[in-house]
């Protein structure tokens, strides 16, 4: 990795089925820390388990690059790494459960009675059935 660590050039990385372990994720986390144009990396069906899983989870927060993160089968079981790499979504104050606040003036449109249309419009039965 020493080699890569310093490229300017590497988008795409394919790693997986290397028998990598935790260790050698310590190596992948430095090498994201340093790259600035990396965007896909395929680490799936290596040994890292979520110790290794947690490394590159972390270092994340330093790479703004890399879009695409495939760590499937990686012997990571249900750890709280799938919660590290899951986006977040921030909402507002006063917001906790993430609920949408309602739009007071959309409620008031739901409350006033809408006029009816005058004129000679027929109505369509509710039992036609139309092909889409």
């Amino acid at each position: 990795m020493e080699g890569v660590k310093h490229s300017e050039s590497i988008r795409f990385l394919d790693l997986s089925h290397n028998e990598i372990t935790a260790e050698g994720c310590k190596h992948i986390r430095d090498f994201l820390a340093y790259s600035n144009t990396l965007q896909v990396l395929f680490l799936h069906w290596n040994l890292f388990g979520a110790v290794g899983g947690t490394y590159i989870a972390n270092s994340l927060t330093k790479n703004t690059t890399l879009l695409v993160l495939d760590m499937s089968f990686c012997n990571m079981g249900h750890s709280k790494v799938a919660d590290l790499t899951m986006p977040t979504f921030k909402t507002s104050e006063g917001d906790k459960k993430g609920k949408k606040k309602k739009d007071k003036s959309k409620e008031k449109d739901k409350e006033q009675p809408k006029e009816k249309k005058k004129g000679g419009s027929k109505s369509k039965s509710p039992n036609k059935k139309f092909k889409a």
